[in-house]
């Protein structure tokens, strides 16, 4: 017995073309099933439903009610083809892949008599159009069409042949005579599942990065490492954090007199930069700091919130120099707090300023290779750090304060033991149409010291 079930959108054209062709070719036991355009994946499963009471099932024929069969030996090619190969689960009628392609017009495709094109009564393909299916039985207890991903009239058939074909197994065009009455569009079909099967993808790779995500992080992850090998790390130079800056002090000027400093902290910087030019270091910072050790060192201490700048006790002017090192990345709005600051800067007056690269390999590579991005007690991405800087950036930043000409005075390097374990990263960076020496030269840069002046 043939069960044939037709999702019916036009009761005129099921009347003129479905209906009278089953009567003919459908066999004295065939069992019709109809159901209105729901959409057509949903009236699908109701049928395919519908089949599981039924015994003697041969096969199963999903139509839409403008697909007219023309063969008389519709059956017998149906029943030979699903005995020739167990693992054939879904029929379709040849050239139905190439409805598409057909020019405005033209005769459908649909309409594929059996000719010498065919190399073999059946031909094995990724899928076939929904108007006109062929399953196997066992199919409609193993699959459905999945109608809420689809519920328009294409890519429901892509989507549920790709399963089909997942699950080990065969979908194939036979020589089987059919003729379809409307224009269908298999190149919407194909964009449709296809946007379906990317969310499908993004989805189970989620799951199962995360699944070894966790398992690198417990330690629980059995056979080979899951993630890259990170290369030998090169740490800072012994003393790098205590000792503040000796280029931020190089790049004042030497007839320097007075300077303004953000985030004075101890006054260790400050002190420093008196002892080389004789300046007087006026240090603005919060309560949290160690100002009382700050005031024995510097001239001045204002104790003010670096995030709510409105105006401070100082002749607008009076500072040669405003230096900002270690300060910027933990603000919460630099821009703001510069700008608020900026008007205490004399006319010839320079900023310098020291930036964290975020760009530096010790970010990039753990981030590429193994997923992470780790905050530590120091360096870039200490657990202060609220902002986070590239050179483009900071000098964008620089461009809209009005601090237009611009130098880097100096770029605190700390290249990887392995210097050569860089060149696979630059290589990649390259091809994209970076500058290799720029590329690397950045990579390597851990801090830049940056002196700006008013244009």
């Amino acid at each position: 017995m043939f069960v044939f079930g037709v999702c019916i959108d036009s009761p005129d054209l099921f009347d003129r073309h479905c209906l009278p062709a089953i009567a003919a070719y459908g066999g004295a036991d065939a069992t019709l099933i109809t159901s209105p355009d729901l959409p057509v994946a949903t009236t699908y499963n109701d049928i395919l439903a519908s089949t599981l009471d039924l015994e003697g099932v041969e096969a199963v024929v999903l139509l839409r009610d403008d697909v007219e069969i023309t063969d008389p030996h519709f059956r017998s090619k149906v029943r030979a083809a699903f005995a020739e190969d167990p693992h054939l689960a879904v029929l379709g009628p040849g050239g139905q892949t190439h409805w598409w392609q057909e020019r405005a017009g033209s005769s459908s495709a649909a309409h594929a008599p059996t000719d010498s094109s065919l190399p073999s009564p059946l031909r094995e393909v990724d899928y076939v159009d929904g108007s006109c299916l062929v399953l196997r039985p066992s199919v409609a207890a193993k699959l459905r069409f999945d109608d809420h991903a689809f519920p328009g009239p294409t890519g429901f058939d892509i989507d549920f042949c790709a399963r089909a074909r997942a699950a080990g197994l065969k979908v194939a065009l036979a020589p089987l005579d059919v003729e379809h009455h409307a224009e269908p569009g298999g190149e919407e079909g194909y964009r449709a599942a296809a946007a379906v099967w990317q969310g499908r993808r993004a989805k189970n790779v989620g799951r199962d990065t995360l699944e070894r995500a966790l398992a690198a992080i417990e330690g629980t992850h059995v056979g080979p490492e899951r993630y890259g090998e990170l290369p030998a790390v090169a740490g800072p130079p012994e003393g790098y954090y205590e000792f503040r800056h000796p280029t931020v002090v190089e790049s004042l000027p030497p007839t320097t007199s007075r300077v303004l400093q953000l985030g004075c902290g101890a006054g260790t910087l400050g002190a420093e930069i008196t002892r080389a030019i004789g300046a007087r270091v006026t240090g603005l910072d919060s309560d949290m700091a160690p100002l009382h050790h700050a005031r024995r060192q510097l001239d001045r201490v204002i104790e003010i919130d670096l995030n709510r700048i409105a105006d401070l006790p100082c002749e607008q002017g009076s500072f040669d120099a405003i230096v900002a090192a270690d300060i910027l990345d933990r603000l919460v709005d630099p821009e703001k707090t510069l700008r608020a600051v900026l008007p205490y800067l004399s006319a010839e007056g320079v900023l310098v300023a020291t930036i964290p690269n975020i760009k530096h390999w010790s970010v990039v590579l753990p981030l590429l290779v193994q997923d992470r991005f780790e905050y530590s007690d120091a360096g870039i991405l200490h657990r202060g750090a609220l902002r986070f800087f590239t050179m483009v950036e900071t000098l964008a930043m620089l461009g809209r304060l009005g601090m237009a000409r611009i130098e880097v005075c100096g770029a605190e390097e700390m290249p990887l033991s392995q210097p050569d374990r860089i060149e696979p990263l630059v290589a990649c960076i390259a091809t994209y149409g970076t500058d290799p020496n720029e590329a690397r030269t950045m990579l390597n840069a851990y801090e830049y010291v940056v002196l700006a002046r008013r244009s």
